[in-house]
């Protein structure tokens, strides 16, 4: 088959570089100049495991305009970004565009249009009523962790794929053909409507944050008794009902999924008069992590008489350059804005994660190795899981004269270090 993805940030470049494997005839679109001369010099421009060597390896057709993208497509997949507003609703002002786009280039045609971008419930539909592409519209949201997108997409836990009602029959064995090899390898294909694949995407991203904040509010009660949250987790796990991803207690989660995904739906079942007290309460308990991680930080730093900390983690999560909705960007600001004394340096083993913290902060500065900023300290704090961060010691701390760590991601075992105070958020 012949595609065109749209939009080649870490979704729509995981899609074009996989589809290629798979053997299908695959056409990148993105407006930024820069990105496409690096894809067409076989460089991949995020740094993340599996996208260098994909991107060096398969061939793709890379555009930076509709223009130059003309032709008749099978599909065209559309891989843009859908950011949360101000009010937490999901934005969709970049896949109103590209369409818009699609349609109006002349030369530019094709039969499906794919929704590969997570929208609210009902987008599918309105799509294809706006603009008159009823029958071609198919909602199919990816399920990619970032730092292991290609991956995740390369081999995928399952495929997801809504149709327009009436057009299920026509729709359903075009996306057959489409994943043909996947399904032979016994890929799970679950087919519904429209809507049910995008609610699915919303719902299974709230269920892992509420996970997360269901762990971190028994971790609140488990810090207040004495008992090891760790030890709650693994009961917990031993059940095969719950299962044990997302039961790591920390300072709650970030990144640009979650973050902005539970806000949207929120708003979404606001606005058609559904309940969403259980979202809510996710959405909060995971700010009031946050708040008490902050709260224990700067009565450490208070105590110890800390002026200069440490930031070891500036993304989201580790082997990932997103710096977007990242925890330890609001943890800064919220110290910055109680403790105005404190002098703050920063670690990231990715240079674009030091690069994007660096246009945010300018004043503070960053460091690419762990031991030049150890040196620079009194005080640190872990705030991506890392696994660099499980390796360091106290005799190196003491080394320092570190006399405290805020270990936001429970990376250090306190009973490991005896002269150095660690304190986990549970």
């Amino acid at each position: 088959m012949k595609l065109l993805v749209v939009g080649l940030g870490y979704v729509g470049l995981a899609n074009a570089l996989s589809f290629a494997c798979l053997g299908h005839e695959v056409h990148g679109l993105d407006l930024d100049e820069k990105k496409i001369a690096l894809l067409k010099e076989g460089v991949s421009p995020l740094e993340e495991e599996g996208l260098s060597q994909a991107a060096k390896e398969f061939k793709v057709s890379y555009h930076d305009g509709y223009e130059t993208a003309k032709g008749h497509y099978d599909a065209v997949l559309l891989c843009v970004g859908t950011p949360a507003q101000k009010d937490g609703s999901c934005d969709l002002s970049e896949i109103h565009e590209s369409v818009e786009c699609l349609l109006k280039t002349e030369g530019l045609t094709f039969s499906y249009l794919i929704i590969r971008s997570t929208v609210p419930p009902l987008t599918g539909r309105k799509i294809a009523a706006d603009y008159h592409l009823e029958g071609r519209v198919i909602s199919n949201p990816e399920f990619l962790r970032q730092g292991k997108s290609y991956e995740d997409e390369h081999h995928p836990e399952r495929v997801v794929v809504g149709y327009g009602k009436g057009y299920e029959e026509t729709q359903s064995s075009f996306m057959k053909e489409l994943y043909a090899s996947l399904i032979k390898e016994g890929i799970p294909f679950i087919e519904t409507t429209n809507e049910g694949a995008e609610l699915g995407k919303y719902a299974a991203n709230s269920f892992l944050a509420t996970k997360i904040s269901f762990i971190n509010e028994i971790a609140a009660i488990a810090d207040k008794i004495g008992a090891k949250t760790e030890d709650v987790a693994k009961i917990m796990a031993s059940d095969s009902r719950i299962g044990g991803a997302n039961l790591g207690a920390g300072i709650g989660y970030g990144g640009s999924c979650f973050s902005k995904d539970i806000p949207a739906l929120i708003r979404f079942a606001e606005e058609i008069g559904s309940d969403y007290s259980l979202l809510q309460a996710t959405d909060s308990v995971n700010n009031l992590t946050r708040k008490r991680f902050v709260l224990k930080a700067l009565k450490a730093f208070k105590e110890h008489k800390i002026h200069k900390v440490g930031v070891l983690g500036l993304s989201f999560k580790a082997f990932t350059p997103d710096v977007r909705s990242s925890l330890t960007v609001a943890i800064v600001r919220d110290l910055m804005k109680d403790e105005p004394f404190i002098s703050f340096f920063a670690y990231d083993a990715l240079p674009s994660a030091r690069a994007q913290f660096k246009n945010l902060f300018p004043d503070i500065p960053t460091f690419e190795d762990v031991e030049d900023l150890l040196a620079n300290v009194e005080g640190l704090m872990i705030l991506n899981d890392n696994p660099l961060f499980k390796e360091i010691e106290e005799e190196t701390l003491l080394r320092h004269g570190i006399k405290v760590v805020l270990d936001g991601r429970n990376a250090l075992k306190k009973e490991d270090f005896k002269k150095v105070e660690i304190i986990h958020n549970c």
